[in-house]
């Protein structure tokens, strides 16, 4: 999936090192072969969260993801504003 790449490391020798981590589909091929399955590990970090933002238009990425984040802030304050009118109401009827 051209995730790897080989590296000289000279007289050492050379290894594989990760070239394009998100070119990775976590097919888990890299693993299959017994010789390779204990030197890769695969994990997903929960904390994280990778994203690509593409254009055609006159409107630059960056601006665009600017946006983005005013329009989640928006519907999260609806949502917000929702579930506090449920948790009145509910209050209310006990």
């Amino acid at each position: 999936m051209g995730v790897f790449d080989i590296e000289d490391m000279g007289k050492k020798g050379s290894k594989a090192i990760v070239k394009n981590p998100r070119s990775c589909t976590t097919c888990r091929e890299c693993k299959r072969q017994e010789q390779f399955s204990s030197r890769v590990n695969l994990e997903k970090f929960k904390s994280k969260f990778e994203f690509t933002v593409e254009t055609v238009g006159v409107i630059k990425p960056e601006d665009i993801v600017k946006a983005s984040f005013g329009v989640l802030k928006e519907k999260s304050e609806k949502w917000i504003h929702e579930l506090s009118e449920l948790t009145q109401q509910t209050q209310n009827h006990d």
